[in-house]
């Protein structure tokens, strides 16, 4: 059991059958994104999953180049062998609809601006349809770390010792089979608005239901009584490889955005950048999803795959740039599916520090693992596995402040139904 770590008018008119009507069409939309047989999992170190099982050499393997890696400043956009990707911008995120906006295709990249019309409250946005479970009696097995301590509400300023703002960074894996969806989503969308990071780094989203785009929507109306938060935007980026077009991983980021990029590294995996400022600091945030697969299998992808990721960031960094454009911080954060003793942690370890670690003194004792996870396992493979797969990865001497497990409550009358089969992780930091 990990020990828990040191986060409208509208709302009130929120009744059952709102509740209800907003999970038929959520239901409404899985089944329709359903069509096709629903995915096996194999994203976990505990076994070689269908998905990427030839993909996962060793060591003694060439690494494979990166396909492609793109930003949104066309002038340092490569394309060697492809035309270069578009980040598409939409005005607004549409609330409470699941049904995909735009035209999906395996290349595509996408940038939502889910920005509210300033000094917008109440009934200037449409209010949620369901607010999602709260907090409940933990019955049943007791599978989960305890809830970490709520936030000081939103409206209240929050009282500490030190005067200075903190940075806060969440990353979830929000399950890429579509299973339950419709029941996951109000414990996501309840237990994210409650801590409201400035940043989500999101995995395994399914962009037929144009997952991202409606939460960040949902945050966005639970949060817009409290306009001095400022409203979500979502940036997501395709795997190329098997899944392409329909898998993403993006980054939320309630902070004006000055700039966009990714990564294709080995194995169809990418990587999602977004810049944005902080007090006046700029500040990068990289969501990704490494191989999946046993240590001894496919560490040596995961570990080809980061050194693709940080030659891709230190490039960035060499080229042209004034003072003011080198970030004060850089978060690299994910779902890296492997443990905190292996070579791929240790490799990341030597160029960054784990919030976590720093905060706590050590790893959380388990991020993937839920009771959703066990019966898919069990399922799927024969047996079951636990263990930490999300990291938060910051700039060496950036001060943490604090780091902790968020997304681990239960629906209240169902003890093994979570968010998803991962816990969220979220830090706190001190920008210098």
């Amino acid at each position: 059991m990990v020990p828990a770590h040191r986060g409208a008018d509208e709302q009130q008119h929120e009744g059952a059958d709102d509740c209800a009507h907003e999970a038929a069409g959520l239901e409404a939309a899985v089944q329709h994104a359903q069509g096709a047989p629903a995915q096996q999992r194999g994203d976990h170190p505990a076994h070689e999953g269908p998905r990427d099982a030839q993909q996962g050499g060793g060591d003694e393997a060439e690494p494979l180049p990166a396909r492609h890696e793109g930003t949104r400043d066309e002038s340092r956009e490569k394309a060697e062998n492809h035309p270069p990707t578009q980040p598409h911008e939409v005005s607004s995120v549409e609330r409470g609809s699941l049904a995909p906006p735009w035209r999906n295709t395996a290349r595509d990249v996408h940038l939502c601006k889910a920005a509210l019309p300033p000094g917008a409250r109440g009934a200037q946005v449409a209010r949620a349809g369901c607010s999602g479970p709260g907090p409940g009696p933990r019955t049943g097995r007791n599978v989960l770390p305890p809830p970490a301590t709520e936030l000081t509400d939103p409206a209240e300023p929050t009282r500490r010792t030190d005067s200075v703002p903190g940075l806060t960074i969440a990353t979830f894996n929000l399950r890429l089979n579509l299973d339950e969806w419709e029941r996951r989503a109000p414990l996501a969308v309840e237990q994210l608005a409650r801590v409201h990071p400035h940043f989500i780094a999101l995995q395994e989203v399914w962009l037929p239901i144009a997952q991202a785009r409606w939460l960040a929507g949902e945050l966005n109306a639970r949060l817009a009584a409290h306009v001095e938060l400022g409203a979500y935007s979502t940036f997501e980026v395709p795997k190329w490889g098997e899944g392409g077009g329909k898998e993403a991983v993006a980054v939320l980021s309630r902070l004006p955005v000055v700039g966009t990029g990714h990564v294709e590294m080995p194995g169809g995996r990418v990587a999602a950048l977004v810049r944005a400022t902080w007090r006046g600091k700029g500040v990068e945030v990289v969501s990704t999803h490494l191989h999946h697969g046993p240590v001894e299998v496919a560490d040596g992808m995961r570990r080809s795959q980061l050194r693709t990721l940080f030659g891709w960031l230190d490039k960035r960094l060499e080229e042209p740039h004034s003072q003011a454009d080198v970030p004060a911080v850089t978060v690299l954060t994910g779902d890296f599916n492997t443990t905190p003793d292996s070579a791929a942690i240790a490799l990341l370890r030597s160029r960054y520090q784990s919030a976590y670690l720093t905060a706590n003194g050590r790893e959380p004792e388990w991020t993937y693992g839920t009771a959703i996870a066990m019966r898919n396992d069990m399922a799927h493979h024969g047996r079951t596995f636990r263990s930490t797969l999300d990291y938060i990865f910051v700039t060496p001497g950036v001060p943490v402040r604090s780091a902790r497990i968020i997304c681990n409550e239960p629906h209240p009358e169902d003890p093994d139904l979570t968010p998803s089969d991962h816990l969220g992780v979220m830090a706190e930091l001190v920008v210098p």
